[in-house]
């Protein structure tokens, strides 16, 4: 499952440049320089420059260490150069960079090259971590510094009341050590699956709910796609839920679609999917 990124170079104190580069996962720990939960002190506007439509500000940001997993310290300030993309009219695989938010803390991680930290920090994924939420590090005594992340990334979603997919893609990309169970995952999922209002978080439920073979759910995913309940491009949208599952399973329930709906837009994206499938 494809996650966009953005990637940062840091070097602790000093003000780097940055660039993009392979894609995150809660892997990345293990082989890292550097791994915090860092709280934004500022952003600061650097230079600007045009790409096509697209407005890209470079920004000096200064974080402070709320929470070491390693390499780092509790308290240390760490200045490093970010990016923010403003864009007018459509884009065609253009760059979308995460916006670091004064006052709020997240996940950063950082491995060692050129004498520079460079940091894993996806496009529109970097998961935010309040502090109640960092509580949880304090009770996990030895644990590694990745069982830490996967602790505090199931805590963050447990309480996620919005848009909870940055977290939910995280998880299903742990290593397979520091993993949580099967049923762990279902409980934690299913309900954002079913009750969030929030496609993201229903695409990234579902999908992860597929990968670990849940079947059970694609009854009432064909439900929803055919039914009438809902805007005709949400329901359209809702084929990507099915994602997770077989390839075996997910033609099996287009066709179920196919022969349940009436909606053009609908109809379209299925028959669509269906053929990349049967391909």
């Amino acid at each position: 499952m494809r996650i966009w990124l953005v990637m940062v170079l840091l070097l602790c104190s000093t003000p780097a440049s940055a660039r993009l580069t392979v894609s995150m996962s809660l892997g990345t720990i293990d082989g890292a320089k550097v791994a915090v939960v860092g709280t934004v002190l500022s952003s600061k506007v650097k230079a600007t420059t045009q790409r096509g439509n697209q407005r890209i500000e470079t920004l000096e940001v200064r974080v402070r260490v709320a929470l070491s997993l390693k390499g780092s310290k509790r308290g240390a300030k760490l200045d490093f150069t970010h990016f923010r993309a403003k864009t007018t009219g459509p884009t065609l695989n253009g760059f979308s960079y995460a916006e670091l938010k004064k006052g709020r803390a997240y996940l950063l991680v950082f491995t060692s090259k050129k004498k520079t930290l460079q940091l894993y920090a996806p496009e529109d994924q970097l998961v935010e971590l309040p502090a109640a939420v960092r509580r949880v590090a304090s009770k996990l005594g030895g644990a590694s510094p990745v069982q830490k992340a996967v602790a505090l990334l199931h805590a963050s979603v447990q309480s996620c009341k919005m848009d909870c997919n940055r977290g939910i893609w995280l998880l299903s990309r742990a290593p397979k050590a520091a993993r949580l169970s099967k049923k762990t995952m279902v409980a934690l999922l299913r309900p954002l699956a079913r009750k969030s209002m929030f496609n993201n978080t229903r695409l990234a439920a579902y999908a992860v709910l597929g990968s670990h073979g849940e079947t059970a759910l694609i009854p009432e995913i064909v439900a929803f796609i055919s039914g009438k309940g809902s805007r005709s491009d949400h329901r359209s949208n809702a084929i990507s839920w099915l994602q997770g599952f077989s390839s075996k399973r997910q033609i099996r329930a287009l066709k179920q679609i196919l022969k349940r709906t009436t909606d053009p837009l609908v109809k379209r994206t299925a028959n669509y999917r269906l053929k990349h499938l049967s391909k």
